[in-house]
């Protein structure tokens, strides 16, 4: 027969799209984040842990040698006479004052791409940065959100004895409840905040664990189930993302997967009144220009921008090209010189939570609340 192998078909390749391989980069659920950036948006209309020209302090001074610091006034412990007598003399002074110091973490990424490699590929330039685009900004939502969970822990309330309800136990940093008794969780929950002075609603962060036990559970036992446990509820938990709203619900659950349980701990969570927390970025106005771009000799072009998915984050940005020997390697007789450009990312972000004169005898607002066997 005829030998016709030196014209086969070769492999058949088909136009890149992302649906084959969309698993590979899933978006990680960071609902500590989600918690800080629900809170902030919140500033705008009053309702927020900090006022609005706090928040742009915070994000005009991230570089700033002398820093970022926000006064506030400390609580007071007021005691009221019964005795019917008075004194001529006031006695009671007014509250301390204090500064409250904004921390800033320094978040960087980088990005270098051969342009020229791409003409002659099934996977497009544009696919090819928009992929990498989409990996770093996952990388950054994970950062984030470990700053975020590093905060809370850092953070919580430490004054649980006296607010247990007879009903949780005192965790050492943590509201602790046995597993036998967690069908009415966010119904007790709701009381050790209520006896600790905190008004809903409520954030709740919880770890996949917690979600699987208790949120999706009991919030499901509604009246057609044996034991209605929706009574702890009022309304549909959802979020109007537009406006950080809670629509007629106590609770925003917001799912985390990177916070993790401690030893001998079935599932974990954090609740937090509704606008206590705060992340803000700041930009380096001294090199980065807040609209439009500015060439800097052989430094690159400098200009400040933000990434789906990161809205609401600004980040100075660093773009030069450079001719790199070998550079381009799809090509016939190569690989040769050719264009690499090189993109480098940077940000400052403030966490901000609410202010305790003295955590050692002050309830906090971030409570931790931990369901054990």
């Amino acid at each position: 027969m005829a030998n016709i192998s030196a014209t086969t078909l070769l492999k058949y390749i088909d136009t890149y799209n992302e649906n084959l391989g969309k698993y590979e980069q899933r978006t990680p659920k960071v609902g500590s984040l989600d918690a800080f950036r629900k809170d902030t948006l919140m500033i705008g209309g009053g309702s927020g842990i900090i006022s609005s020209s706090e928040r742009d302090g915070i994000a005009m001074n991230g570089y700033s040698p002398n820093g970022m610091a926000i006064p506030v006034i400390d609580n007071q412990g007021i005691t009221i006479s019964t005795s019917g007598s008075t004194t001529c003399e006031a006695l009671t002074e007014a509250g301390d004052t204090a500064l409250v110091d904004i921390t800033y973490s320094t978040l960087s990424f980088d990005l270098k791409i051969a342009v020229g490699d791409y003409e002659n590929n099934y996977v497009g330039l544009d696919s090819a940065l928009a992929r990498a685009l989409k990996a770093r900004k996952d990388a950054v939502l994970l950062a984030l959100n470990g700053l975020c969970l590093a905060r809370l822990e850092a953070d919580k309330n430490i004054v649980i004895a006296p607010n247990t309800l007879g009903y949780w136990a005192d965790g050492g940093g943590s509201f602790q409840v046995a597993a036998a008794d967690q069908d009415d969780y966010f119904n007790n929950l709701r009381m050790a905040m209520a006896k600790m002075n905190y008004e809903g609603p409520w954030r709740y962060i919880g770890n996949p664990e917690a979600y699987a036990q208790i949120v999706n559970k009991q919030f499901a036992q509604g009246t057609g189930n044996a034991v209605n446990t929706n009574y702890q509820f009022t309304g549909d938990p959802t979020i109007d993302l537009q406006n950080t709203n809670v629509l007629g619900a106590d609770f925003d659950f917001n799912l985390d997967n990177q916070l993790v349980n401690g030893v001998g701990v079935n599932n974990t969570g954090f609740a937090i009144p509704t606008g206590s927390l705060a992340i803000i970025a700041s930009v380096d106005k001294g090199i980065y220009p807040m609209s439009g771009s500015v060439v800097r000799g052989n430094a690159g072009e400098y200009s400040t921008t933000t990434l789906p998915g990161l809205e609401g984050f600004e980040f100075g940005l660093r773009l030069d090209t450079n001719c790199v020997d070998g550079a381009r390697t799809q090509i016939s007789g190569g690989p040769l010189a050719g264009p690499v450009d090189n993109w480098q990312f940077e940000s400052r972000f403030a966490i901000v939570t609410p202010y305790n004169s003295d955590t050692a005898t002050r309830e906090g607002a971030i409570n931790k609340f931990e369901v054990i066997p």
